[in-house]
């Protein structure tokens, strides 16, 4: 995940889209990125594009209470999988979903979707 965060890396992603596209493509976000294989970063990368798109198509995330334009508000959020959803069981498999902090930053994920690359 915080290769995800860096911007020098990759720029736009949030905290929330990494959470996401983490979840879909079932890579734990304390993974390190040299462990993962070619499979896993190809289904990342598409996920990501896939997350974006479909972030776009909602109108952006909106969580607190930004608006846009019209007042308007994204409605991408109503489409989270993970995040904000602590203790709320996986869509995929109905574990809970777990909450703690990888590079200073809250996240959310599946303990038992979600496989670690760390060896």
């Amino acid at each position: 995940k915080p290769l995800l965060l860096d911007q020098k890396i990759i720029a736009g992603l949030g905290n929330i889209y990494i959470d996401e596209a983490l979840w879909h493509s079932k890579i734990h976000p304390k993974s390190i990125t040299s462990k993962i294989t070619n499979y896993k970063i190809n289904l990342l990368c598409l996920s990501i594009k896939n997350i974006l798109k479909k972030a776009i198509e909602y109108k952006g995330t909106t969580i607190i209470d930004f608006k846009y334009g019209d007042n308007e508000k994204g409605g991408f959020s109503g489409k989270l999988k993970v995040f904000k959803k602590e203790n709320y069981p996986c869509e995929r498999c109905n574990y809970k979903i777990k909450k703690i902090f990888v590079g200073q930053r809250g996240t959310h994920y599946c303990s038992k979707c979600q496989k670690l690359y760390n060896n």
